[in-house]
C-alpha cells in the first residue's frame, strides 16, 4: 500500500487537503476537505486534479471514493471530476446514520 496525501494553501494558510490509498492500480480517495471559508473557489477542484495527475504517474488507473448520499457539494465536484455513482453502501457513515454513495472514475481499456 502507498498513500498520497496533498495540501492546498492560500495566503499561506492550509487551506483544504486530499489524500489517497493506492493499491496496485486502484487509488482509494478517503478524503478531499476544504474550510468552509475558502470553498466555491475550485480548490476541492484543483486537489482532485492533482491527487488523479499524480496517481496516473504512479501507475493507477481507476479511481473510487465514497461520499454521504447527502453531500451534494462534494457529489458535485466529483461528478465534475468524471466520476460516476456506481453503487450504495446502506448506513455506512454515523452521527448521523446516512448511506454512502460509491463512486468510481473507471479508465476504458484502451487507456490503461
Amino acid at each position: 500500500t502507498d498513500a498520497l496525501y496533498l495540501v492546498a494553501h492560500l495566503e499561506g494558510r492550509v487551506v483544504g487537503s486530499a489524500g489517497m490509498r493506492i493499491l496496485g492500480e486502484e487509488g482509494f480517495i478517503d478524503n478531499v476537505v476544504v474550510e468552509e471559508s475558502c470553498r466555491g473557489r475550485g480548490i476541492a477542484s484543483t486537489l482532485m486534479r492533482e491527487l488523479e495527475d499524480r496517481a496516473l504517474e504512479r501507475g493507477v488507473r481507476d479511481l473510487t471514493l465514497e461520499v454521504r448520499v447527502g453531500n451534494n457539494p462534494a457529489i458535485h465536484v466529483y461528478e465534475k471530476a468524471g466520476f460516476v455513482r456506481e453503487g450504495i453502501r446502506p448506513r455506512f457513515y454515523e452521527n448521523p446514520t446516512e448511506d454512502a454513495a460509491i463512486y468510481w472514475k473507471r479508465r476504458a481499456p484502451e487507456e490503461r
